[in-house]
């Protein structure tokens, strides 16, 4: 019995401290969380994902959750970084409704200081749309956002996308085009390099396949056409036989 309560003397307990989380500058840097760990070091370099609704103080906010990175260590109070931005899916499933169309689009865009950045974009029209018209709206919106990315770095163009600020513009432009809906920045992420490279390829991968099968439908298109167009001269010049026999008779 002695031994045993010797060898239970000897475990060190480990004290544990609370460690106050706190959002990005461009939130306010406000209290939202705590950690209770051994070191205040473990924490860093994981992510945490909350409401926006909670850092706004606004119910608009109530679809979308915001990704912060644990980043930066000050005292036993831990800064932290937006990564990430994304609208819940229920909220996109109620957008779109039936004889609407809607516009998906992901690919890879640079900041101005040479961040990659995942985005995924949605447009919502009020009436069904051919392709046609639907690849002109997303390229607009494209072009928008593109615009926007390089001015700043991302904690800027989050602000702006937070703001509304971005998709209301885009709204206005792309209304003028089509009547739509909803335009919408649906998510976005800051991603590595070879993560980059690798969705560009995929994403390059999948433009040619579009682009194949377009050509195949349009060529299918112009052989209908042209089948439609033997037809309807054959029936006219049936016609015309039939009207010189009848003449004749």
């Amino acid at each position: 019995m002695a031994k045993k309560d010797l060898k239970k003397s000897k475990i060190k307990i480990k004290k544990k401290i609370w460690c106050k989380i706190v959002a990005p500058k461009s939130f306010g840097s406000k209290e939202i969380g705590e950690s209770y760990v051994t070191k205040a070091e473990d924490t860093l370099n994981r992510n945490m994902t909350i409401s926006l609704r909670e850092l706004t103080c606004s119910m608009r906010d109530q679809n979308v959750k915001v990704k912060l990175l644990l980043s930066e260590l000050d005292g036993q109070q831990i800064k932290t970084k937006t990564v990430g931005y994304g609208v819940v899916a229920n909220f996109v499933k109620k957008l779109v409704r039936k004889r609407t169309s809607r516009l998906d689009d992901v690919y890879i865009l640079r900041t101005k200081d040479g961040q990659a950045v995942q985005l995924k974009t949605l447009i919502v029209t009020y009436n069904r749309i051919n392709r046609s018209m639907g690849l002109v709206l997303r390229s607009k919106l494209k072009a928008m956002i593109t615009e926007e990315l390089v001015k700043g770095n991302f904690d800027e163009f989050v602000s702006k996308v937070v703001g509304i600020k971005i998709q209301s513009a885009a709204k206005r432009a792309i209304n003028k085009m089509y009547p739509v809906k909803e335009v919408l920045i649906r998510g976005m992420e800051l991603v590595d390099e070879k993560k980059a490279e690798r969705l560009e390829k995929k994403s390059a991968n999948q433009i040619g396949e579009v682009k194949e099968r377009r050509k195949i439908e349009e060529f299918k298109d112009e052989m209908t056409a042209q089948k439609s167009e033997e037809t309807s001269e054959e029936d006219s010049s049936d016609s015309e036989e039939t009207g010189e026999k009848e003449n004749q008779e």
